[in-house]
């Protein structure tokens, strides 16, 4: 029975998901028929209709990419939260997240913190293609967070 009503509220979520695309896809084509489609939009639908799904594939790579890196820098600041190293940076590429922490000589507490994080993060997003790589500084390496990196702490 209760099997049953799992199934139910699986296809009922289904319908509802189903709706909503449709209702977006909707809104789409009336932006598209009025000229009032972003030029984004309007690009994302010209190479669909041409069958050149490149364009959409590397749209939709792109947001994947903002949605992971984002989620894994809230889980990774949430996990060390009671252990916030002096300065603290990040940046990514494709598949990586880069952190570069700088802790307090000897301050091994807060660096064991950040090692366990990025252990927990990557594990869980490795199955997405993504992972952690964390530079760990000590103050008195007097090392400039590199220009590339975005400050969050510091």
């Amino acid at each position: 029975m209760s099997e049953q009503k799992v199934l139910l509220s699986e296809a009922e979520w289904f319908d509802d998901f189903v709706d909503q695309i449709a209702a977006s896809l909707q809104v789409d084509k009336m932006q598209l028929e009025t000229g009032t489609a972003s030029q984004e939009k309007e690009k994302i639908y010209s190479g669909i209709r041409s069958g050149d799904p490149t364009n959409l594939l590397n749209k939709m790579k792109i947001e994947a990419q903002k949605f992971f890196v984002s989620d894994i820098i809230i889980k990774y600041i949430d996990l060390i939260k009671d252990n916030l190293p002096e300065k603290l940076a990040f940046d990514y590429d494709d598949n990586e997240v880069l952190i570069w922490a700088e802790v307090k000589d000897d301050d091994e507490n807060i660096e064991r913190a950040l090692i366990r994080a990025e252990a927990k993060i990557s594990a869980a997003y490795f199955e997405h293609g993504y992972c952690l790589n964390t530079m760990i500084m000590e103050a008195s390496e007097n090392y400039p967070i590199p220009n590339h990196y975005s400050i969050v702490k510091g």
